[in-house]
């Protein structure tokens, strides 16, 4: 099946930890999981670490799309509110990795879904694909119950700019001096680093921003670049609330949102079935494709970027 096309599995949808539940998660999550039985092993794990001050409901169509091919994603909602270091954050983060091995299966939304913990991803938008580097790189004091098998970043952000990092500094701003031991996806919106206007600054500023981040990253990493989309296009068609008219407000952005976020959530579902070596949905290496032909994408990419070699993710 075509991995830009909505998988086979039907999705149900459940809010964890807002309910007194027994053994709550350490921050209340969102969690997105096919609804037919899991293989033997169990569905991998997707976490999604959302942008700065953003809604992890924002991202429920992306959640969706990549859970019906065969995926169990969760998106923490990490703070309403918070300032530039990110540090807490990091340590919320782990935590939550710490408390899913032992508890998701007690929320999960149907019988005979079960998560595979051991095939841990994790992603992140914008400050949230700080996050999920710093957490593969080690950054937090808690060790992690698994190893990460996969680290995402849609257009993440290290600050302002490469004199203003936000603290824990992650780019080095020297080649492969970020080493997460997994492979890594990296995609960027071209219009991320551009200003809408002079009222704010660009989202994700050259310097801080995707290039750089795949720039120190060591092998194997890759890059995907939608050069006429923009860094609130992976969030769903409609966000509401005052958070959610900002996105439309303070970032350049694409005509539209819908051909960015199915172009996302198909390259992660191609990324992650790599990784996982996982046949679904139809076989064959779906992500060495993309990388090879890139008018098989529902936007305009611009010549893709790795190191490695492409087989052996």
């Amino acid at each position: 099946m075509d991995v830009f096309e909505d998988g086979v599995s039907r999705v149900l949808s459940v809010t964890i930890g807002e309910k007194g539940e027994e053994c709550p998660p350490p921050k209340p999550l969102l969690v997105a999981a096919p609804s037919n039985p899991a293989p033997a092993d169990g569905f991998p794990v997707l976490i999604l670490f959302h942008g700065f001050c953003l809604s992890n409901l924002f991202y429920r169509q992306l959640m969706r799309h990549i859970a019906s091919h065969g995926f169990i994603v969760v998106a923490p909602q990490m703070y309403r509110f918070a300032g530039p270091d990110a540090s807490p954050e990091i340590e919320d983060a782990a935590a939550i990795i710490s408390w899913i091995p032992g508890n998701l299966h007690r929320f999960l939304p149907a019988d005979g879904v079960r998560a595979d913990a051991t095939k841990l991803a994790i992603a992140g938008h914008s400050r949230g694909g700080k996050v999920a580097f710093s957490l593969a790189l080690g950054f937090s004091k808690r060790s992690l119950p698994s190893r990460v098998s996969a680290l995402i970043a849609l257009d993440p952000v290290d600050g302002t700019s490469s004199a203003s990092q936000t603290n824990p500094p992650v780019l080095r701003y020297r080649k492969d001096s970020l080493q997460p031991n997994c492979p890594v996806l990296i995609i960027a919106a071209g219009y991320g680093g551009e200003k809408k206007n002079f009222l704010f600054p660009a989202c994700a500023p050259r310097g801080v921003g995707p290039q750089a981040f795949f720039r120190d990253c060591c092998a194997p990493a890759f890059l995907l670049s939608a050069p006429e989309h923009g860094h609130f296009d992976f969030l769903d068609d409609a966000t509401s609330g005052l958070k959610g008219g900002l996105t439309s407000l303070v970032g350049k952005n694409g005509k539209a949102r819908k051909p960015m976020r199915i172009f996302t959530a198909g390259a992660i579902v191609a990324f992650l079935q790599a990784v996982f070596r996982s046949t679904a949905g139809g076989g064959g290496n779906r992500f060495e494709e993309l990388l090879r032909d890139t008018n098989t994408a529902p936007v305009k990419l611009d010549p893709p970027e790795w190191n490695g070699e492409i087989h052996k993710i």
